[in-house]
Order: structure tokens, then sequence, then C-alpha cells
């Protein structure tokens, strides 16, 4: 009889291998309520906004391409201590916040997301244009856009994690909890060049603009924990719009 163990493929055909998806934007099921906010109760009391927040959702894959993918690093290579994170010849300074919750983490799985160039170039064009209202709502379901997707990839890596007997840490971001963003050129360092479509401009930014990156934990003794976001100084996040 199989028990789950004989089910279990071996982990080492998924290190150094990388995944690319595109996805329909049907697959990330966008509903005007995560707009919503976004945007903050003034805006969206209209019923005006939410009529076309509506429009532009039920259009969106006219304004989006996106893409998405992980690579699960070699764990002969990775080491985590409280504040810092190795691989091969690389240190990331991660600081407490982030690198305590990967501390049993047996290797990572780094991920990038996008939405495309279409919903900022949109919102860029009708801001440009004195229509900052209807721009800024292109920009921020360009920013929901770009966390689905980020969120998408998120389950990928942890089902295939769980197939290969792993369990994952939350996702966490170049930018965030005192991870400088300028660490983002080594971690796109580690990943094939222009994966899913996306670079880095000297400052560490990435283009297309509406994008996230980060760094996931795999191990046999993580835990995927909350945010937390009360000892977080990082108020620019799609969190902190969502709580407030």
């Amino acid at each position: 009889m199989n028990t789950i163990k004989d089910n279990i493929k071996p982990f080492d055909e998924l290190i150094n291998q990388s995944f690319e998806f595109e996805l329909p934007a049907d697959e990330l099921r966008i509903e005007r309520e995560s707009i919503e906010s976004w945007l903050g109760e003034k805006i969206t009391a209209s019923p005006e906004i939410k009529l076309q927040v509506d429009e532009i959702l039920k259009d969106l894959s006219k304004y989006t391409e996106i893409r998405c993918g992980f690579k699960v690093l070699d764990p002969s290579q990775f080491r985590v201590t409280k504040g810092f994170m190795f691989y091969s010849d690389l240190t990331f300074n991660l600081e407490k916040i982030i690198s305590t919750r990967l501390l049993k983490s047996e290797t990572i799985a780094i991920f990038t997301a996008t939405a495309g160039n279409g919903l900022e170039s949109e919102a860029r064009k009708l801001m440009s244009k004195g229509d900052l209202l209807e721009g800024y709502i292109f920009d921020s379901i360009g920013s929901e856009t770009a966390e689905g997707a980020a969120a998408w990839i998120e389950k990928m890596i942890d089902k295939t994690a769980e197939e290969h007997g792993l369990k994952t840490t939350s996702r966490y971001s170049p930018g965030y909890c005192g991870w400088s963003v300028k660490e983002q050129h080594m971690l796109f360092s580690l990943l094939p060049e222009s994966f899913c479509g996306i670079s880095l401009t000297e400052s560490a930014l990435m283009y297309p603009i509406k994008s996230v990156s980060g760094i996931i934990g795999l191990g046999k003794e993580v835990t995927k924990e909350d945010y937390q976001c009360s000892v977080c100084d990082y108020t620019d996040c799609f969190r902190h719009h969502k709580l407030r």
C-alpha cells in the first residue's frame, strides 16, 4: 500500500530550476472590494466610482500581461543567521524581522510577479491629461493586480513544496521590514536574465513598475506566520492599505 512518503517526489529535481507562468487576468479573481482598500472609503463611496472600477476590471485583460515565476536555490549553499542570509558568496542583510522567520528554512524560493506595463501606462496617460482620479484608479488596480499575481505564485510555491514534503514561510520582499531594496540586484543575479520580463533600474526599482519580488523559506520545520505590521516601520505597503 502506498503511503504519503511514497508519493513525495525527489527534492533534487527542483534545485536551481526556474518556473515561469503566464496568467489570464480572470485567474486572479480581483474584486472591486480589494480595489476599494487602495482607493479609500471617501473615493469609493461614489456609485459612479464603483461602476468605473467594475468596468475596468471587466476589461482587465486588455491592460495586463501577467507573468510570475520562481526558482528554488541549492540548500547546500544556503544559510540563515539572525539578521543575515547567505547564499554562495552573497550576503543579504535581512535585518531581524525577516531573518528570524527564516531561521528554520533549508533553502528559499525566489519569486517574481508582474502585471505588465499596461495599467501603469494608462494611469500615467490619464494623469498627464489632468484626469487624476481615473489615473489613480488605474494605478491602484495595477498595484492590486501585481499583488494578486504574487499571491498566486506564493500558492504555487506552497503546493510545490508540499509535494516534496516541505512547508513554507510567508513571503518577504526587499524594501520591507528593514530589508534594503538595493539588495534586489543581488537577488536578481540568482535568476535568469529578464525573468518574467522584469528588469531593474540602477536604483534597484523594478520595471514594469507594477511588479513584486521576494523570497519564501522552505523546510520541514518552518511555519507560515501572520504578518506583524505592528513591528514593521514600513507604511507604504499593500498590507498597510488592507488594514487601514
